[in-house]
């Protein structure tokens, strides 16, 4: 008997009796060998057509695009519980106070909303002006789902909403009021408001047993809406949030402040175990498992593929077995009935996932992500090796998941407030992150032009990472992919490096004062951690990492950034607070000024210290005369300093800055 391994992961016997005399020893010996290749080449040849795809084929990934599997709902998903207003109701009338004369003393107004769509049945605002001059107007209210807070220049005042019941009161009713209601449901209060100019509020709470809590909040001045989170375990004074009696929140109308509110609600995290598609099986020593996914044709950006692989094999003083996974993705959607036909087999045989064709592999138990960009619209195939002696029984389980990204302003400061990692399950790398991107069109892309995103007044020590991608996600190595593992597929080329690696260190020690990035400068992958930036002399500072864009390789498209978050210690508890980080993200599309001139025309300039004066002129086809034609430029009246000159002709859009150390290349011209 003869048995190996084929290298298609088929075991073959082979039965042969030999009846050999001396006479005929060599004839004998001529015909089995012949026989041998013979019996040989058979057997690889229908372990090629016979590659097992055991089960019902393909296999639907729950929530991927055209998926049949629906998944639950999200995990760690942030739900509203309990509406506290649903600001539905406008104030009538509304709350306006013109000033007589100056204040102090202050001045009081309220109204009085009832709906059944507000807590207790009925909201009161109050508005009281501390300081003003006479015949300022202070107004406050809710209209058109929107509750406003106006103030004047050279005014401040206070404005509360209390919800204790339908009490027509300025005076909070804590004994009574809502009458012991239960917020447990819930893990806090979720707050959508926007302000102008810096301000803050205040969120104070009351139960049936006399406990009384209050909380505050920082609101900066900025475009846009923020959602505010504030955790019930922040209220001190033992509050019971199952006995809930009064819910007034403070808003510090601060001089010149505009302050809105949209959302005010008990909100709280869905923790759902995730639907998961797990496949077992057992292989046999040198065989191999094949299964193929159900196509992708809709891949979104912030989409991932997770799969986790777990095996056992047969291990005692006679055998060891373990088990070795592949993935691969592939142009053919069916390698199965591609293989069963025949008609195809040069071709698709080298399609299968293995050895020698391979995205991802690991050997034993694994956890594997693919994020957007490198997840694709494709198919995707999976196999399991058994390698050893004896039997390898294997679980791979799927799941089909996105993040979100959230979409930058170019120039805009983005500030967040306790953003954290998400509560366990699932226990993704990718949500370990926080994505932001930032559209540059065409339009913006011009010479000499270039990224800078910067992460600022990050809190608490020692801050977040940031990180930079073009056209992709960017994460860690050992966060995507084989996690834990630097991936090399099978042709050799890392499929894990969603890192851009080329920015510019502009802080490098002994660099002269330059305004933009120069080619001196070293160039580093997108990739920061923030340090401690001293305000002045200190003791104030800052934690910021900046990461800016080699000029030279910049380009318009969408480019992304990711902010990894702090750990919690315990990821698993919907109430822990640990982890929480704030922090400022912007980004910003940075165009050194390029002055056009004019055929003939004079200009009078002047540059900098250590900086460049880009100019530049179009010469039309039709002004030219070969052989007769040619470009003069003349530079005098050079006072106080010295200065080079660069002629550069125009190669392509984006990369024309004309030598010297902005230039992306040596002036061409002279």
């Amino acid at each position: 008997f003869f048995s190996f391994c084929s290298g298609f992961g088929t075991q073959e016997f082979f039965p042969l009796t030999l009846f050999l005399t001396r006479n005929f020893y060599t004839d004998m010996k001529i015909y089995f060998t012949a026989f041998f290749v013979l019996a040989l080449f058979l057997s690889f040849s229908q372990a090629e057509i016979e590659a097992r795809f055991p089960g019902a084929q393909p296999i639907a990934v729950p929530g991927a695009p055209g998926s049949t599997v629906t998944p639950g709902n999200p995990v760690g998903e942030q739900i509203d519980i309990l509406t506290i207003d649903g600001f539905s109701v406008n104030t009538s009338p509304p709350v306006i106070v013109t000033l007589e004369d100056d204040a102090p003393p202050s001045v009081t107004d309220s109204s009085f909303d009832s709906s059944n769509d507000i807590i207790g049945g009925e909201r009161d605002v109050i508005l009281t002006v501390n300081t003003g001059s006479e015949d300022l107007t202070f107004n406050a209210g809710v209209t058109g789902g929107i509750f406003s807070i106006g103030t004047p220049n050279g005014g401040s005042g206070v404005v509360r909403l209390q919800y204790d019941g339908q009490d027509a009161s300025e005076n909070l009713d804590t004994a009574v009021g809502l009458g012991g209601m239960d917020f447990s449901a819930g893990i806090g209060f979720r707050i959508v408001a926007e302000s102008d100019i810096d301000t803050e509020f205040t969120l104070t709470v009351a139960d049936s047993f006399g406990n009384i809590g209050s909380t505050d909040q920082a609101v900066p001045g900025q475009a846009g809406s923020q959602s505010y989170f504030v955790n019930f375990v922040n209220f001190p004074g033992n509050v019971d949030f199952e006995a809930i009696t009064a819910v007034e929140f403070e808003i510090q109308a601060f001089d010149n402040v505009d302050f809105t509110i949209s959302t005010f609600v008990v909100s709280g995290n869905e923790v759902i175990t995730p639907i998961t598609d797990c496949i077992t099986g057992v292989v046999l020593p040198c065989d191999t498992d094949y299964y193929r996914l159900q196509t992708f044709s809709n891949v979104q950006v912030g989409d991932y593929l997770s799969i986790s692989y777990d095996d056992v094999g047969e291990v005692d003083q006679f055998r060891t077995t373990e088990g070795r996974f592949y993935i691969v993705d592939s142009d053919f959607n069916n390698l199965q009935e591609e293989l069963a036909s025949n008609n195809n087999i040069k071709d698709t045989l080298g399609e299968l996932p293995g050895p020698s064709n391979y995205e991802y592999r690991c050997a034993g138990n694994c956890d594997v992500e693919i994020v957007w960009s490198q997840l694709q619209n494709t198919t995707y195939y999976l196999a399991v090796e058994g390698n050893g002696d004896g039997n390898l029984v294997y679980q791979i389980c799927l799941a089909y998941r996105s993040v979100p990204v959230i979409d930058l302003v170019d120039g805009s400061a983005e500030t967040v407030f306790f953003d954290q990692r998400p509560t366990f399950p699932p226990r993704d790398e990718v949500l370990h992150y926080r994505f932001y991107s930032l559209d540059i069109p065409q339009s913006s892309f011009s010479e000499g032009s270039y990224l800078v995103v910067n992460v600022s007044r990050a809190e608490p020590f020692p801050g977040v990472g940031l990180r930079l991608m073009y056209e992709s996600l960017p994460e860690a190595a050992v966060d995507t992919g084989v996690i834990g593992a630097i991936d090399v597929n099978s042709q050799g080329r890392r499929v894990d490096n969603t890192i851009y690696q080329f920015c510019v260190d502009t802080a490098s020690e002994g660099r002269q004062d330059y305004d933009h990035p120069v080619n001196t400068d070293p160039r580093v992958p997108c990739d920061c951690f923030t340090d401690v930036q001293l305000f002045g002399d200190g003791p104030s500072f800052q934690l910021t990492c900046q990461l800016v864009v080699d000029p030279c390789h910049f380009r318009y498209g969408r480019w992304y950034m990711s902010v990894e978050l702090p750990e919690r210690a315990q990821p698993g508890n919907p109430l822990d607070l640990s982890g929480q980080t704030n922090y400022t993200i912007t980004a910003t599309t940075v165009q050194p000024s390029i002055t056009s001139l004019i055929r003939n025309v004079t200009f009078k300039a002047f540059v900098e210290p250590e900086a460049v004066a880009h100019f530049k002129i179009d010469v039309p086809a039709n002004t030219m005369i070969t052989g007769e034609s040619h470009l003069f430029v003349h530079l005098s009246n050079v006072r106080n300093g010295i200065v080079d000159l660069f002629v550069h002709r125009g190669t392509e859009i984006g990369r024309n800055l004309a030598g010297g150390p902005e230039g992306c290349a040596p002036a061409n011209a002279t």
